[in-house]
């Protein structure tokens, strides 16, 4: 879902609406306006979708955080789901059969071969380093990214090694990384996504 900015006023008084004391007073210490408007964003649109498929009103939804600060649906933990937001852009994703997760970022060039050699593995590294392009360079990278994202919020936890320690599948070619299904989307132009589930 693409989002308007500034949000109208009346996307803000409904997003208010639906939110939680707690969610809230975090949307009140964003210092950073566009922050703010994305956290309220996305609260509104998974809140709303989340209450479509659990069919109870959004604004009754309760979350409670499970291990590295997941959330759950406190009434319907049969649902798994996950979201994210970039440069106007949030995802979101959800699932009975299992943990998943979701990343989207903005594709732009931040010395991503410095990044590389920091948090992914050699193979990634290897990977990037024979594009023959800077854009080449850049798009790689935030499959790789995103990929990487998109598992560790569906494992919902940290990884023993780091980032370095695995490969994801759009640099090694497997469909499946520990048991996730793991794959790319493009929501728009200049932004990179992916997705994991579990696999069936």
């Amino acid at each position: 879902m693409k989002i308007p900015t500034p949000l109208p006023p009346a996307f803000v008084s409904e997003g208010m609406r639906l939110m939680s004391p707690e969610e809230k007073e975090r949307y009140h210490r964003f210092s950073h306006i566009p922050s703010r408007e994305m956290y309220l964003a996305a609260r509104w649109f998974s809140r709303t979708l989340l209450g479509e498929l659990v069919r109870r009103p959004p604004d009754t939804l309760e979350f409670i955080k499970g291990e590295g600060g997941k959330p759950y649906l406190v009434h319907d933990r049969d649902l798994f789901f996950n979201v994210s937001h970039s440069a106007g852009t949030i995802a979101f994703i959800s699932s009975e059969r299992g943990e998943t997760g979701v990343d989207v970022e903005e594709a732009r060039d931040r010395d991503c071969l410095n990044l590389a050699r920091h948090f992914f593995s050699p193979r990634e590294i290897k990977a990037l380093e024979r594009e023959n392009s800077p854009e080449g360079v850049v798009d790689l990278f935030f499959r790789i990214w995103t990929q990487k994202e998109a598992y560790l919020k569906g494992t919902g936890k940290g990884l023993p090694g780091g980032l370095k320690h695995y490969t994801v599948p759009c640099v090694s070619g497997d469909s499946l990384l520990d048991g996730f299904f793991i794959e790319s989307f493009d929501p728009g132009p200049g932004i990179r996504g992916a997705y994991a589930l579990v696999s069936s």
